[in-house]
């Protein structure tokens, strides 16, 4: 194994970028991952009928549909923030034109990605009723799943302020921009 910040001496270009872009990019889809399932098993846990107290189930409860939608709209711009920042970064690094800028900007973009899936998440939690603080219930894992990401070491909120540092000096770093 390399020591970090060692040039990889096989696999090829994807290996040989800088750790905190090479890792900081794996963690966006990972948490869109974990949110889609959740966005899954939230949908099956709708279709069931109202029991117990209930007066409705609910997936017929408008305030439901309103937050199952928003939840999908987070994932969504989510996945098209990591997929946009990956295709900017690697383009740019195929170019060998990465630098320290455009990796700042790329992790606060992926920070924001997880952030997103956890919001998203959360939202639908609330939804779940008692059964989802069981254990076996995926949807307590999925929360908690994308809680311990937005923990990891490279998500940290230095990011957003690194990079608001860094597309102030260079308005090219911004989305859609070559």
């Amino acid at each position: 194994m390399r020591a970090l910040g060692e040039p990889a001496k096989r696999g090829g270009p994807l290996h040989r970028q800088p750790a905190r872009l090479f890792v900081g990019n794996e963690l966006g889809p990972v948490a869109v991952g974990i949110a889609r399932r959740a966005l899954d098993d939230m949908r099956e846990e709708a279709a069931r009928t109202a029991g117990g107290i209930a007066r409705s189930a609910r997936g017929d409860r408008p305030a439901f549909h309103k937050t199952f939608g928003q939840s999908d709209a987070k994932v969504e711009a989510a996945a098209a923030l990591y997929r946009q920042t990956v295709s900017l970064c690697w383009e740019r690094f195929l170019e060998g034109r990465v630098d320290e800028p455009l990796i700042d900007v790329s992790m606060a973009r992926n920070t924001y990605a997880v952030d997103l899936c956890v919001e998203a998440v959360q939202d639908l939690f609330r939804y779940g009723g008692g059964r989802v603080l069981a254990l076996d219930n995926p949807m307590q894992r999925h929360l908690r799943n994308l809680i311990a990401a937005g923990q990891h070491l490279f998500l940290t909120e230095e990011n957003f302020e690194l990079s608001g540092k860094a597309l102030l000096a260079d308005p090219d770093l911004s989305v859609g921009r070559p």
